[in-house]
């Protein structure tokens, strides 16, 4: 019997599997993920900026507000102005320096301190701030200070000629008028026609001894400034200490026709006057110098000198008494004991 053959196996199909991509992520170039990046910070920027440029266009309105009713002689609407630019913009460093100038203007000394102090603390290099804060300070008395300041001023600009010369002033109050001299030459120096200068340097001089020096500064001031009535005075003085009292008289006569209403022009007349033995002259003179600074005590005291001399013991003794007092409230200790000398000398003597 035939073997019957059996049925073909079926050969399955193969099953090709479909590959699914893969859900890691591509590794990004190096110049696309750093343009990436650079894309992010600049409209960050961007954005952070269109926040605050309405605040910064405000703050810049109001400082020109500022600036031009300042201009106008407006300080206190200056102030304002620049109070709503600092609110807005409290980095703005010109905005305190403005502000701190009309407080300057206004006489609010210690306010426009604390902004000229917050310009320099913002802006270290600053230079008119630390020469408008060493005026300030000037004024108020703090000579340490305000020279502080001028040097300051003269590290960040040694060409500043005018803090030369208030640097000199500092210096010739504090007792050193040889530095003073060397600053006002400093000063003369880079401006041959500052006649401030000149005229510092003259008294200073005249303070040294150097009487043909300081007659020289103070002529050479009044060429460049004719009606430089304290260029008289200091001539005057410089004269006077020479010896050459009518030549000190004639200067001081200039210095009263400019400025009427100054008590020192009187004053050193009278001391010019006694030294030529006119002492009822000097004592009319004395008595103009009171008459516009009634807190002369340096006029009381020469006057109580002169009411002496002429035998007025009376007068003599309340000049010196109102002398005496004035020093006192003045805290000036050697014209006070030289005011109370001489009246125990009036008393006992």
């Amino acid at each position: 019997m035939p073997y019957a053959l059996c049925p073909a196996l079926e050969v399955p199909s193969l099953i090709v599997l479909e590959r699914k991509p893969s859900h890691l992520p591509r590794r990004l170039s190096p110049v696309v993920l750093i343009t990436a990046v650079t894309l992010i910070i600049i409209t960050s920027l961007a954005l952070i900026y269109s926040l605050k440029l309405p605040q910064m266009l405000m703050a810049k309105y109001w400082f020109n507000q500022g600036k031009n009713h300042q201009e106008a002689g407006n300080q206190q609407q200056a102030l304002k102005d620049y109070t709503k630019a600092i609110s807005l913009q409290p980095t703005n460093a010109d905005a305190y320096y403005q502000r701190g100038m009309s407080y300057s203007s206004l006489g609010s000394s210690q306010q426009a301190l604390a902004d000229l102090s917050k310009v320099i603390q913002l802006n270290p290099k600053h230079t008119q701030a630390y020469y408008q804060r060493g005026n300030i300070r000037f004024d108020l008395g703090d000579r340490q200070g305000a020279k502080t300041d001028y040097t300051a001023a003269l590290q960040q600009d040694p060409n500043l000629t005018a803090a030369y010369v208030n640097r000199g002033s500092v210096l010739a109050d504090l007792g050193d008028e040889q530095a003073a001299v060397k600053d006002y030459t400093l000063a003369i120096e880079l401006e041959p026609n500052l006649a401030p200068a000149y005229l510092n340097r003259c008294l200073s001089r005249s303070n040294l001894g150097d009487q043909r020096g300081a007659i020289a500064d103070c002529t050479q001031a009044i060429n460049i400034r004719p009606n430089h009535a304290f260029a008289y005075q200091n001539r005057g003085l410089a004269r006077r200490r020479r010896g050459d009292m009518r030549g000190a008289i004639e200067d001081y006569n200039i210095a009263i026709q400019l400025s009427p209403e100054e008590a020192d022009p009187y004053y050193n007349r009278g001391l010019a006057r006694q030294g030529l033995g006119d002492t009822q002259g000097a004592i009319a003179d004395y008595t103009q110098a009171i008459k516009r600074n009634a807190r002369h005590a340096l006029a009381y005291y020469d006057r109580g000198l002169a009411q002496n001399k002429l035998g007025n013991r009376q007068a003599a003794i309340a000049d010196l008494q109102q002398a005496a007092q004035l020093c006192l409230n003045l805290n000036r200790s050697g014209c006070y004991q030289d005011a109370q000398y001489q009246l125990n000398l009036l008393r006992h003597g």
